[in-house]
């Protein structure tokens, strides 16, 4: 009886650790909606090259996303709309995103506008350094961060290196077409 009461314990106690670890915390959880843009752009951030960030809003308010959706392939020239699982990181990690999203469904996917009108920075100077986000000249054709082709038209002399070398910080209004080539529309300097 002694035996068929410790065993009968310790499947107890083994069940119970079993149901402890197999249970995430994700009282913290929250399922949201994000809406992602079909173009991306830069951002001057100190002392790290950007990548190209798609803009992104949870409130009606675009602005760049810097976290990683897991289970999520973002494709140029697509507006999303995404319901995803936000988990706060704890403990957070030092200079890492402190929420963790995960895609539970593509609620939309559409071909996104090509005479919309949206801006990329194409290189700063400041205090903390300075960044050139296009590669190329006019002969070869420029890019935005060597990967996003750019239509500068009769504008091109505006993206040349030393004139982005030399000014403050340099801003292109774009239009995407249906290739997703960028398309310069304007430029301006803050």
């Amino acid at each position: 009886m002694k035996k068929l009461h410790r065993f009968s314990l310790s499947i107890l106690v083994c069940f119970l650790v079993l149901i402890g670890c197999a249970s995430d915390d994700d009282s913290n959880s929250e399922i949201v909606t994000l809406t992602f843009t079909h173009y991306m752009t830069t951002i001057a951030v100190s002392n790290t090259t950007p990548p190209l960030l798609p803009l992104s809003t949870k409130s009606g308010e675009f602005s760049s996303f810097y976290r990683f959706v897991e289970g999520f392939d973002y494709e140029l020239g697509f507006d999303y709309e995404l319901r995803v699982l936000e988990t706060p990181v704890d403990p957070p990690v030092q200079d890492a995103p402190n929420t963790r999203y995960e895609l539970l469904e593509v609620v939309s996917k559409t071909p996104g506008s090509t005479t919309e009108t949206f801006e990329v920075w194409l290189g700063y100077n400041a205090s903390f350094g300075s960044e050139i986000f296009v590669t190329g000249d006019a002969v070869t054709g420029f890019k935005v961060l060597d990967s996003i082709p750019i239509d500068c038209s009769t504008m091109c002399d505006e993206l040349s290196i030393e004139d982005l070398e030399e000014n403050s910080s340099l801003i292109g209004i774009f239009t995407r077409n249906s290739e997703n080539v960028y398309v310069l529309v304007s430029t301006y300097m803050l």
